[in-house]
């Protein structure tokens, strides 16, 4: 039976700003197993931002639980506690990388295990090590603005490695990077969950990245509206693009006003919540229209990216027309 390395329990959080309140998670709960990579997918203001400071010690939660490798820390997101977590057990994998650029790329590694007072000797080999499993071992003396976007998301990755943490937590690890560089940065994500049986949280609005993970947790409006379990069998990022384009359909009163008064034939189905939605038989399959293009457009791009312009090209401005 594997061991659970995380779990929260309905967590709250609320911001003010002058008299209006917002309250970005409304009960969010979710576990996560040791050597289980879990993507967080939602659409901008869904939550996964916060729920991801909040899971990384950097923001504390206004109501919940939160276990770390089996023991409820109540002092979980509260100073002096909360250094000592993000500082031990968990590493962070940032989209803009948020290296230091007057350091170079061995010193950027090295650093958390300069500031947790390691020895000198201690410090270079295992510098060494994790460079070396990033593949860029020979990059060690460059300055990090030499260095390719691709490049600097392995430095990253060494850096969050380099204490050793059992969790690691990454924020959009290939929202600045091409497909292919994308690709490879996932394939070395899966290297370390196989490798060295990383738990791993990846917050992603990219269909391909979530494909490569074990789980898919899906945010709406600070809650946990839906969940997909990977398949690995070819046909995972089109699931997933349905699921995450399910959560914007509403369940309306409006909608079912507006069928009846009209006496067209209706459909009855579910969205992202597991909510009873009713529409018209037009909006539904305009909405099933809207997903399969939007799953077209995506793979076009994709081959654009890849060097398959031609043909590519014109598939987007035929289905771009359609829209």
């Amino acid at each position: 039976m594997s061991e659970t390395i995380l779990k929260v329990n309905n967590i709250h959080k609320s911001y003010t700003t002058g008299k209006e309140s917002f309250e970005a998670l409304r009960g969010v709960s979710l576990s996560l197993e040791q050597g289980e990579m879990l993507a967080v997918m939602g659409s901008s203001g869904s939550g996964k931002s916060t729920l991801l400071h909040i899971l990384g010690a950097m923001d504390a939660a206004d109501e919940g639980k939160i276990w770390l490798n089996g023991e409820l820390r109540k002092d979980y997101g509260t100073e002096p506690a909360a250094t000592r977590i993000r500082a031990e057990q968990i590493g962070f994998i940032f989209q803009d990388f948020n290296l230091i650029q007057d350091l170079t790329v061995e010193e950027n590694v090295a650093l958390p295990l300069m500031l947790a007072g390691e020895k000198n000797r201690v410090i270079w080999e295992k510098t060494d090590q994790m460079l070396e499993k990033v593949g860029i071992l020979d990059k060690k003396k460059n300055a990090v603005t030499e260095l390719s976007g691709g490049q600097r998301q392995r430095v990253a990755i060494a850096r969050a490695l380099i204490t050793e943490p059992k969790l690691l937590l990454a924020d959009e690890p290939t929202g600045n990077l091409d497909y292919n560089t994308s690709i490879e940065i996932m394939q070395l994500f899966l290297e370390l969950q196989q490798e060295k049986d990383h738990s791993i949280i990846i917050v992603t609005h990219d269909a391909m990245v979530a494909a490569y993970t074990d789980r898919i947790l899906f945010l709406h409006d600070g809650l946990v509206r839906d969940e997909y379990r990977c398949q690995k069998n070819g046909n995972d990022m089109d699931r997933i693009v349905d699921k995450f384009k399910m959560l914007s359909l509403k369940n309306t009163s409006e909608v079912s006003d507006m069928c009846h008064k009209t006496e067209e034939p209706i459909y009855v189905t579910k969205n992202g919540y597991d909510d009873m939605v009713i529409m018209s038989m037009e909006s539904y399959e305009s909405t099933m229209r809207q997903a399969a293009m939007y799953r077209d457009i995506e793979l076009s791009e994709k081959q654009i990216e890849a060097g398959q312009t031609r043909d590519a090209r014109t598939a987007l401005r035929e289905i771009q027309q359609k829209l």
